[in-house]
């Protein structure tokens, strides 16, 4: 099957499912995008990758549509017929390979432009690095590394045969009903309750940015942990009872509040999203979507004298939500309101509110080696970056590959604002290298 008739295929409209609307609510925050980056020790085979790109964006069909508004809905539209060389296109460096790794992904992706998907290879000499920008609002880092486990797919395919057929997901399941139906009536009717009742009050500490508004440039600054002290928190985990993401909130904690010193006698809660997919059952037809919820760990004012006193306080607090569901509080909440109001209503209820600027910790998860197996080419490295952070808002992504964690903030500003992140970030890999 070309081009012209898996286009044809495709429905003119698809609805935006209250998880895409969540996701694009939150550009008031962050610009909302993700970015893969894969360090490939060879040159990959640019056109069949173009194919490749084109085919896997509709097989997975979200991506051949543009987020719509309208008055009382959201919906997605159909674009025109995709042009390959408004997806991905391939730029030679002599030197600076990290400048143009972040020249691209500091990039504007638009729900309501396209394409959603954007991809560069930086070619190296005999080294290609294969960057994937990608629109948040469709999904999340679940659904970022499942289309890149596709694209791979299909790429090594295509090596052998240039006539493969894919398949649509047209009629794959993109709601949150998936979700929901894992709980009984009386859990959900709980989860909306605590929803609307979370206290807001306490949540003050802040990342100290002194944002001047002058300069406004969009950064990332990434930072990496490697496989022996990777090996050494998995170890801690154990011996303390606790997750490795327990260790990483601890340390978070310790150091924001380090080298923040306004912050020293603040509540101290973090948001930490969770991937809703466990409670998916495993016959479902589950599309490409975004199924986050979050929870907040909120440890009280004090974080104890030493690290395994954060970590005590952390695990506590987090077992303790974890075992109420407390990360579907906010999202039943947000179902309940769309059932109630209009989505021009429901939008502007969810962008103009005023959210404190409670930091985030996102875990994006270990990133699995064949599921980025371009025909055999082997990957030096490989990590993910969350969303670019706007106004006082602060998140920190992390990802997992081969036992090497890479760590990484997304912020705009100018070079004091880069120096702040610099320094919270040594703070924060000291906090984890100091673990034995």
């Amino acid at each position: 099957m070309n081009i012209a008739e898996l286009h044809k295929q495709l429905p003119e409209q698809i609805p935006a499912e209250i998880s895409d609307q969540i996701q694009f609510f939150l550009r008031s925050n962050a610009d909302q995008q993700m970015r893969f980056v894969i360090f490939l020790q060879k040159q990959i085979d640019f056109v069949l990758l173009q194919k490749a790109l084109r085919l896997t964006i509709y097989a997975k069909t979200v991506f051949s549509y543009f987020y719509k508004e309208e008055v009382k809905v959201a919906l997605w539209q159909k674009q025109e017929e995709i042009d390959a060389s408004l997806l991905i296109d391939l730029i030679e460096v002599n030197a600076d390979q990290g400048k143009e790794i972040d020249r691209f992904l500091t990039l504007e992706i638009l729900p309501f432009s396209f394409p959603l998907v954007r991809a560069r290879v930086i070619r190296n000499g005999q080294k290609d690095i294969l960057c994937i920008n990608m629109n948040h609002t469709p999904t999340d880092g679940s659904g970022l590394k499942d289309f890149v486990k596709t694209l791979s797919s299909v790429y090594t395919k295509l090596v052998t045969n240039q006539e493969i057929e894919i398949r649509q997901d047209i009629t794959g399941d993109r709601s949150l009903k998936q979700v929901m139906d894992h709980f009984t009536f009386f859990q959900k009717l709980k989860f909306a309750k605590e929803g609307f009742s979370t206290p807001k009050r306490g949540l003050t500490w802040s990342f100290n940015w002194e944002k001047s508004g002058i300069e406004n440039r969009k950064f990332i600054t990434s930072m990496k942990i490697d496989s022996g002290t990777f090996e050494r928190i998995k170890a801690y985990s154990k011996a303390n009872d606790a997750t490795i993401n327990d260790i990483v909130l601890a340390a978070f904690i310790r150091s924001f509040e380090s080298t923040n010193t306004k912050n020293q006698y603040a509540a101290k809660p973090v948001i930490v999203p969770f991937d809703l997919r466990k409670f998916v059952k495993a016959t479902d037809n589950l599309s490409i979507c975004s199924l986050t919820g979050s929870l907040i760990c909120n440890i009280g004012r004090i974080t104890g004298n030493s690290f395994n006193d954060t970590l005590i306080k952390v695990r506590d607090e987090m077992d303790r939500k974890k075992m109420v569901h407390a990360e579907m509080n906010m999202i039943t909440q947000i179902l309940v309101l769309s059932k109630l109001m209009s989505y021009e209503k429901l939008k502007g209820q969810m962008m103009n509110r005023k959210m404190p600027p409670i930091p985030l910790v996102t875990n994006v998860g270990i990133i699995d080696p064949e599921d980025i197996n371009f025909n055999e080419i082997s990957v030096e490295d490989a990590y993910i970056t969350g969303a670019i952070c706007t106004g006082d808002f602060f998140c920190m992504g992390y990802s997992t590959f081969k036992k090497v964690m890479t760590f990484s903030i997304g912020y705009t500003g100018g070079e004091k604002q880069e120096h702040k992140v610099k320094d919270y970030l040594e703070s924060f890999k000291t906090e984890l290298e100091r673990i034995n």
